[in-house]
C-alpha cells in the first residue's frame, strides 16, 4: 500500500457535460513563468506526462479517497493534447449509480479535473521566480470538487484529501444547505461579536475620555480654589497692614512727631 504523501495532485479545470453521458474538460492547464499557479509552479506541452504509449487512463472520484465510493474506477478516460492543455473526455455509464450522481453533479458545475502523480517520478526546474515541471507522469485522472481558488494547485494527496468534500456530501442537497447555515450563522456570531467587541470599546473611551475630562475639570476647580484662597489671604494682609498704619497716623496726629505709639505718654496741664 503506498504513502499517501508519495502521490502529487494538480487541479485543472472545469468539467462539463456533453451530451450522451460523455463528460469532458482539461486535466492539465500550460502556462508559462509569467502565469504559474500558487506553488509558483507550471506544466508546458514539453512537460513529459507518460502518455505516449497509452489510449486513455483510469478515471477515479478523488483519486480513490472518498469514503463512499473508494477507489472504485469510474471507467476510463480519453485524452488530447491541445494548445490550452490536455482534454479529457469519459463516458459515464448512467446504470450505475455513483457515476450517475456525478454526471448530475456535472452539469450542476460543481466538479473539476485532477491529475495524478507519483512525487519521486516529478521533476521541476526553476525558471525565474517559478519552477517548470519538467516530468508528471500521469497515474490518473480523477473527478473532484472545484477548488475554491480558481488558479490551480499542486498539493500532496494527504493534503488533498483534508479538502475534499465527499460525494455523499455532495448528493445530499439538504446536508448542503444545513452546512450553509450553520457557515452563514457563524459569519453572523463572529460579525456580532465584532459589532459588540466595538461598542464596548467605543463605551470604553468615551468613559475614559470623560473620566479624564472630569479629571481635568477637578484639577482646574483645585486649582481656581488655591488662588481664591490665596487672594482672600492676601486681602486680610494688605487689611491688616492698612489699619495698622491708619492706627499710627493717628496716633502722629494726636501727640506730635516723635510721640507716636510705643514712646510714652505726654502730660497736659
Amino acid at each position: 500500500m503506498s504513502n499517501l504523501g508519495s502521490t502529487l495532485t494538480f487541479a485543472g479545470g472545469a468539467i462539463k457535460a456533453l451530451g450522451d453521458s460523455v463528460i469532458g474538460g482539461f486535466g492539465v492547464l500550460f502556462s508559462g513563468p509569467d502565469d504559474p499557479d500558487l506553488q509558483q509552479e507550471f506544466f508546458t506541452a514539453a512537460t513529459d506526462f507518460d502518455l505516449e504509449d497509452r489510449r486513455s487512463v483510469r478515471l477515479l472520484y478523488s483519486h480513490g479517497l472518498d469514503q463512499t465510493v473508494g477507489s472504485k474506477q469510474l471507467g476510463r478516460a480519453s485524452f488530447e493534447f491541445q494548445q490550452q492543455g490536455i482534454w479529457f473526455e469519459s463516458v459515464m455509464d448512467r446504470t450505475d449509480a455513483t457515476q450517475e450522481q456525478v454526471y448530475n453533479l456535472v452539469k450542476q458545475g460543481v466538479f473539476g479535473f485532477s491529475s495524478g502523480s507519483v512525487s519521486h517520478l516529478v521533476r521541476t526546474k526553476p525558471v525565474g521566480r517559478a519552477s517548470e515541471i519538467l516530468s508528471w507522469p500521469l497515474s490518473e485522472i480523477s473527478v473532484t470538487p472545484r477548488p475554491v481558488e480558481p488558479r490551480a494547485r499542486v498539493m500532496a494527496l494527504k493534503s488533498f484529501a483534508a479538502e475534499e468534500f465527499g460525494l455523499a456530501y455532495l448528493v445530499n442537497p439538504l446536508q448542503r444547505r444545513v452546512d450553509a447555515a450553520k457557515v452563514k450563522f457563524e459569519a453572523l456570531q463572529r460579525e456580532s461579536m465584532a459589532g459588540w467587541a466595538t461598542e464596548q470599546v467605543a463605551r470604553a473611551e468615551g468613559y475614559a475620555g470623560e473620566r479624564g475630562r472630569q479629571a481635568r475639570a477637578d484639577q482646574e476647580g483645585a486649582r481656581l480654589n488655591a488662588q481664591v484662597v490665596s487672594l482672600q489671604a492676601e486681602r486680610i494682609v494688605a487689611e491688616g497692614r492698612r489699619r495698622m498704619a491708619e492706627e499710627d497716623y493717628r496716633l502722629t496726629s494726636n501727640y506730635g512727631p516723635g510721640r507716636a505709639r510705643g514712646h510714652g505718654s505726654i502730660r497736659r496741664k
